[in-house]
């Protein structure tokens, strides 16, 4: 954890982002940071415990999560390393984004900084390719979140790290059944085309189509 770019993570302000209330360095710990404690569970077990979500539930989740990530790119920072564990359940069901993690400055950004194995199901191609993340590959994890809380599972799945890796690069996602909405469908596809540039361009404009097929208002 680099010191610079976490004094950014300081500034952010959100109802959809866990509070950084400080942060130092110490001379035998290093970099700690002391943050809000938030007593719920991840989407990761959300998903372990019940398998898939409601349409209505996941663009809910969808625009809440969007609107934080929009926030985490206007100070600069791309996350990185966005998936369910990353995101967690509050009791009152919101949700509170963790930024740390392998969250980077875009001025701190470096190719060939591949992420870790237990986020690669929810990696763009770019990053798995080792090209420098962008606002728009975590637009395409979010579309992944997404489509894992649609389907029960992720779209690309391998006997090991690099199978998946090769599929993501190199297939078309499997086509979300058939049986949802085709608007959802449609929000999710777009959030997960292959080339960034085809993808939403901001978390906002995903966050604002999510919105409309629930009626949600923005958060305030």
């Amino acid at each position: 954890m680099r010191l610079d770019w976490a004094r950014f993570i300081v500034r952010l302000d959100h109802p959809d982002i866990v509070d950084v209330y400080d942060l130092d360095v110490g001379p035998e710990a290093g970099l700690f940071v002391i943050m809000e404690y938030v007593q719920s569970g991840s989407l990761s077990a959300v998903l372990a415990r019940e398998g898939r979500l409601t349409p209505a539930r996941t663009m809910d989740l969808v625009s809440r999560i969007a609107d934080a990530l929009q926030a985490v790119h206007d100070i600069g920072v791309v996350h990185r390393e966005l998936g369910p564990d990353r995101v967690l359940i509050r009791p009152d069901g919101t949700v509170a984004l963790s930024v740390f993690g392998l969250a980077h400055c875009y001025g701190l950004m470096r190719p060939g900084n591949v992420p870790p194995v237990s986020a690669l199901r929810h990696a763009s191609p770019e990053q798995l390719m080792g090209e420098t993340p962008s606002r728009l590959s975590d637009i395409y994890s979010l579309g992944v979140i997404a489509y894992h809380c649609l389907t029960g599972h992720t779209p690309f799945d391998g006997e090991n790290p690099f199978e998946v890796a090769y599929r993501t690069v190199t297939d078309e996602p499997p086509p979300l059944p058939t049986n949802l909405p085709k608007p959802v469908r449609s929000i999710v596809e777009h959030a997960m085309a292959k080339k960034p540039g085809d993808r939403w361009h901001t978390a906002a404009a995903f966050a604002a189509a999510a919105r409309e097929i629930r009626g949600i208002p923005r958060a305030g």
